[in-house]
């Protein structure tokens, strides 16, 4: 197996940052405040943030060489978007796919921040991230570009028709395969799927179906600002 980019940070983007903070608590527990926004959360096993802006998901993943990772990018029919420097954090890229799928990179450029990248786990509370997807359309292509730019290795495809990365150490993530859309699903821990959807409904959001799925009970939602997630309920072993 090759060296796997881990998730290095993940944001829930939304118009009204308040509105964010009173959502999150009631639903994921989340504590939310600080960072250069005041949208970081502080509570969760994963570093995570919410802030202000449309209503997609950002996902960065962690490289200790940001511009030989652009140009592996660039190699494999990718684009940069474009580019960022984070003030304590380091300088981060902004990319997409040869599909266009949306995802950043982010290089650590202190020693908290490396430190932060080198001590990856995955969480097991209520409200922690439990699984990442990037949405493809072509799983050939996906594949190799994963593969090239982030060193991902993946097993065989689910019966959902995802595809699940073998060696990550942190958090579990995968590719969505025939997935509609350009930006990374989020689903999150909770202790008790009925209670989170009926919190979720009651803090102003949607819920669809609940369904059963290897993993255990899960169930998309929308906040009450139109950002799409997932919830769910680990079984046994997960």
């Amino acid at each position: 197996m090759g060296i796997a980019m881990e998730l290095f940070y993940f944001n829930l983007h939304a118009p009204d940052l308040e509105k964010s903070k009173v959502f999150y608590k009631e639903v994921l527990g989340w504590e939310i405040g600080g960072g250069s926004l005041g949208g970081h959360v502080n509570n969760t096993n994963t570093p995570c943030g919410v802030g202000p802006g449309s209503t997609t998901n950002t996902v960065y993943f962690t490289t200790d060489n940001l511009k030989a990772s652009m140009a592996k990018v660039e190699a494999e029919c990718g684009k940069i978007l474009s580019r960022e420097f984070y003030e304590g954090i380091g300088p981060a890229a902004f990319c997409q796919d040869n599909q266009g799928t949306r995802f950043a990179l982010q290089e650590p450029g202190t020693p908290e921040m490396k430190k932060h990248a080198a001590d990856v786990k995955k969480g097991r509370k209520h409200g922690d991230l439990f699984f990442f997807s990037l949405p493809i359309k072509d799983e050939a292509k996906a594949r190799i570009f994963y593969a090239v730019v982030l060193g991902w290795t993946f097993g065989e495809k689910g019966k959902g028709g995802g595809l699940g990365v073998e060696n990550l150490k942190g958090p579990d993530g995968g590719l969505g395969c025939g997935r509609e859309g350009h930006h990374p699903s989020l689903w999150f821990r909770v202790e008790n799927i009925m209670d989170a959807v009926e919190r979720v409904k009651g803090a102003g959001g949607s819920a669809g179906d609940i369904f059963d799925a290897p993993e255990g009970d899960m169930c998309e939602v929308v906040d009450d600002q139109g950002v799409k997630f997932g919830i769910v309920q680990p079984a046994s072993g997960y």
